[in-house]
């Protein structure tokens, strides 16, 4: 492995290589100067941040590994239990008959949004401990908070005035001017799904083009900006699916036919089951119309769906899910690796934080009560013989491609 080639190098020759400007890449999230350190490898990100920036830049977040503090790692959990929410409550909305869906749905709305309280009221104490607080948290309550909004069928203007708050936190302008202007866009997949939910929006409104419109420019932007078909198919499906159902509202079968063939085999190639029952669910509509070419026949198709359906229940999933992008991949909890490698050796806290903080700080960080600067945290994660860098590269070649 090339030590040499860091996170920060990667960020700058993929920025540049896709002629993105600074400030493209970092609107609403950091100022263009931090930026600049941060491709110096001058600035330590959380992971929350790295993960925003590559999902901006099209690249897998797996590309890397990370120490996570306590902070983080409790938020990820909050995240994972609230995404798990209203991915039950999405699959409600699309499989249960009308009289089946308020109770349930209402009671997985409000556990979600007690989650989210308990979320924003740790974000509190973290600004009151460190001045910090960061809008990609924000960006994600927003977000979940729209699901909601839809689960209990809350009016169309308190939707909108949502989603249109959720938008600015990062976006001064509309997503047409943004869109519609020369030059690279940068959108993470947070981002991406905020417009799938604004064109639910227009769908109401009966703005039904502009829905349309900004559907077919999210999936295209999936296909042509992330050069990893995992990557692609993270948001695609979701987004291609209900393109799908708005073209065959404006009866073109056709079209919205094709548009899920093609996204079914994207799907089958990267070995992704999400958001993939109601991709086949459109094909049937179509299949045994003799106009439609259709990759499989009724019986197949049926087959398929039970299949997917029997793998899902198996291992637990939802096939009706939207990718839960807050999942913590390749990241090790840094209290406890510290905590174990420290018993290992036989150390005790006061002996390991000898000459670098306190033992009563100590003790307290490995209970996961305080967090320690990263400078400091190295020292004693050298005096452990561990690695120093909060994030370090999997991939061996200085190509963030491979």
């Amino acid at each position: 492995m090339n030590n040499k080639y860091t996170l920060g190098k990667l960020v700058k020759q993929s920025r540049e290589e896709k002629g993105i400007l600074r400030e493209d890449l970092v609107k609403g999230l950091m100022s263009e100067k931090t930026l600049r350190k941060v491709e110096k490898d001058e600035i330590i990100l959380d992971k929350f941040s790295w993960d925003f920036l590559l999902h901006r830049l099209g690249i897998s977040t797996a590309i890397y590994e990370c120490y996570v503090t306590q902070w983080e790692f409790f938020f990820y959990e909050l995240q994972t239990k609230i995404r798990e929410l209203v991915n039950k409550c999405i699959e409600i909305l699309y499989t249960k008959k009308e009289k089946e869906k308020g109770e349930v749905i209402q009671k997985y709305v409000e556990e979600g949004r007690a989650y989210c309280k308990q979320y924003r009221i740790v974000l509190e104490e973290k600004k009151r401990i460190e001045g910090i607080y960061p809008a990609i948290h924000l960006l994600f309550l927003g977000v979940m908070e729209s699901y909601f909004l839809i689960s209990v069928r809350e009016k169309l203007h308190i939707r909108k005035k949502q989603i249109q708050n959720t938008w600015s936190i990062f976006h001064e302008e509309g997503w047409e001017k943004l869109i519609d202007r020369k030059g690279v866009v940068c959108l993470s997949l947070q981002e991406l799904e905020l417009l799938i939910l604004w064109s639910e929006i227009y769908e109401e409104e009966g703005k039904r083009e502009q829905a349309k419109r900004l559907l077919t420019w999210i999936c295209e932007y999936c296909c042509n900006h992330y050069d990893d078909e995992e990557e692609q198919v993270k948001i695609y499906p979701y987004a291609v699916w209900y393109l799908a159902v708005l073209e065959g509202r404006d009866n073109n079968e056709e079209y919205a036919l094709n548009i899920v063939i093609k996204s079914m085999k994207k799907l089958v190639g990267v070995r992704s089951l999400h958001f993939f029952i109601p991709t086949i669910d459109i094909q049937l509509q179509y299949v045994d119309n003799d106009s439609y070419v259709t990759w499989y026949k009724r019986k197949q198709l049926l087959e398929y769906k039970e299949c997917v359906l029997s793998i899902c229940k198996e291992y637990e999933e939802n096939p009706y899910r939207v990718y839960p992008f807050t999942t913590i991949e390749n990241a090790i909890l840094v209290t406890e690796i510290i905590k174990q490698k420290r018993k290992d050796l036989n150390m005790t806290q006061a002996q390991l934080c000898e000459d670098i903080v306190e033992p009563e700080t100590m003790s307290r960080f490995e209970r996961g009560k305080l967090n320690i600067r990263w400078r400091t945290l190295s020292l004693i994660l050298q005096r452990l013989e561990l690695p120093c860098a909060k994030e370090q590269l999997i991939i061996e070649s200085s190509g963030y491609k491979i």
